[in-house]
């Protein structure tokens, strides 16, 4: 099973090369959220401000306390929906970047740490990278979880643009297992 690990492995160069796209596409990604942080709050103090209208007009009677309530209930609930999307957006998970070189790095030394493991912690890296593995006529055929599955096969610069997007995704497509993986990584940087 140790050869399974020992194919992950990825050039020095291209771990560099990759760091410095995922620092730029990361700024980028932070400054989008930025953006549209500004706009949603945008649109939510302009609620406010017809909230503050319609309670004038309702204590110059231009409208029924009905029409106010019917107004006001409706504003507030666009603001708590907006409060919602802002907090999404704050919350974006920016931190792919850091991520992702944290696995680049993991990935260098995987397979010597796979190898001081015992039995436990040899399954528990076994079960991050690896979703499956079948077993036909004797031979043994592993099936990679994303990213991983890219670094088994070996990166090239013909094949580096789909990592970017897998980095970005990773933490969706393993869900729970990234705790094991954020665990490892800790593992793996007090060892370093």
């Amino acid at each position: 099973m140790g050869e399974l690990v020992n194919k992950i492995q990825i050039d020095n160069n291209i771990i560099d090369w990759v760091r410095d796209a995922l620092n730029l596409d990361h700024q980028d990604e932070k400054e989008y959220h930025e953006h549209q942080c500004k706009l949603l709050q945008e649109q939510y103090d302009k609620l406010q401000r017809r909230i503050d209208k319609i309670y004038i007009d309702k204590l110059d009677e231009i409208v029924t306390s009905k029409f106010y309530q019917k107004m006001t209930n409706q504003w507030k609930e666009e603001q708590e929906k907006l409060l919602k999307q802002i907090e999404k957006h704050k919350k974006a998970n920016v931190n792919y970047f850091e991520q992702g070189i944290k696995i680049l790095e993991l990935s260098q030394k995987l397979y010597s740490t796979y190898l001081k493991r015992n039995n436990e912690g040899k399954r528990e890296i076994l079960n991050i990278i690896l979703s499956n593995c079948s077993l036909n006529a004797g031979n043994l055929y592993p099936i990679y979880r994303k990213p991983f599955d890219l670094l088994a096969k070996g990166l090239t610069r013909s094949v580096w643009l789909p990592l970017l997007e897998r980095f970005r995704t990773f933490k969706e497509d393993i869900g729970i297992e990234n705790i094991k993986l954020n665990q490892l990584i800790l593992q793996y940087q007090s060892n370093v």
